[in-house]
């Protein structure tokens, strides 16, 4: 759905996985090596490929997710269908050249969101950036918190209007492949 600096905003396309991405092993799910040429920390966001069903912490089915890798192991793309029919897909890439994640997100609306991050002490992927407001003046900061969780992934979007001081929740989801109970 279209990421919005509101308080009531719609869950942004979020974490995925794909059910047996070819960079892993099927019988161990051990990660493979990067393919010739690509930086280690690219297998950073690994944990986020593949097919997800996405549920707000009250069980409701807020949106599926699929994402693939692509460009020879380069680029993760994610393809969100929001359960109230928002649409959008994300391109993200570690830039070796400046040691972070960078992920471009594009909505069916035409809203555009770029952040910028990393894997965190805990291994959570942790991505940020700046847009305009809706309305209004001033920047939204936005963050959003990717959190492996045995084989679910925890997402969590927070923005800010005054420069991280206070946060409110745009999104708080609970991933699960799809095809897997419970």
């Amino acid at each position: 759905m279209e990421p919005t600096p509101e308080p009531a905003a719609a869950p942004m396309a979020a974490a995925a996985a794909l059910a047996a991405p070819a960079n892993r092993d099927l019988g161990t799910g051990a990660l493979a090596p990067p393919p010739e040429g690509v930086a280690p920390d690219a297998r950073g966001f690994d944990f986020w490929l593949g097919e997800w069903e996405c549920y707000t912490p009250a069980g409701q089915l807020a949106g599926t997710n699929t994402v693939t890798v692509d460009w020879g192991g380069r680029v993760l793309q994610e393809h969100w269908r929001g359960a109230g029919g928002g649409s959008g897909t994300s391109l993200n890439t570690f830039d070796a050249t400046r040691g972070v994640w960078h992920q471009t997100w594009m909505g069916a609306g035409g809203s555009i969101l770029y952040l910028d991050g990393g894997l965190d002490a805990e291994g959570r992927m942790v991505l940020e950036g700046t847009r305009p407001p809706l309305t209004g003046n001033g920047d939204i900061l936005h963050r959003i918190v990717w959190t492996p969780d045995g084989g679910d992934v925890l997402q969590k979007w927070t923005y800010s209007s005054d420069g991280g001081t206070t946060w409110g929740v745009a999104a708080d989801l609970v991933y699960k492949r799809k095809g897997r109970d419970g």
